[in-house]
């Protein structure tokens, strides 16, 4: 290969770079606007594609695999170990993303118990005042007769 191909299979790679770096952008962008569980299915996502993209990248080692055996071997293990990395990391967003959705639920929950609270207050001060216009009512009749 020469070295203007060479340069050329670079570039196209580095326009594959940008490329991936800003749909990574849009998505972060797109998942600060989304629900719960739209944001898992895009990590998801994410996950599969760079699964794909890892499967994709050792057929290509394979394919490429001559004399330099032993660099191919490390690209793979870097490959495998960023794989491990990436899904362990995604892992950890799913778990976050659940305790802070359980949060939210609880915090809810929390707030729907003290409104109701203040609501049965309300209610039985109603009540209260409600008895004593009773007592006065019956007071005032009982006093007239």
């Amino acid at each position: 290969m020469n070295e203007q191909d060479t340069k050329s299979k670079l570039s196209d790679k580095l326009a594959e770079l940008s490329v991936a770096a800003k749909n990574a952008e849009s998505a972060v962008a797109k998942a600060k606007q989304q629900t719960s569980d739209k944001i898992q299915q895009m990590s998801e996502d994410a996950r599969n594609n760079v699964e794909r993209r890892i499967a994709s990248f050792n057929a290509a080692v394979t394919a490429a695999q001559s004399g330099t055996a032993s660099r191919l071997d490390a690209w793979k293990a870097k490959a495998k170990a960023d794989a491990a990395a990436v899904k362990a990391r995604v892992e950890q967003k799913k778990h976050d993303i659940d305790v802070k959705s359980k949060e939210r639920y609880a915090d809810a929950l929390e707030d729907d118990a003290a409104y109701a609270t203040e609501y049965a207050i309300c209610c039985i001060e109603d009540a209260q005042a409600s008895i004593l216009d009773a007592i006065s009512a019956r007071v005032a009749a009982e006093a007239t007769k």
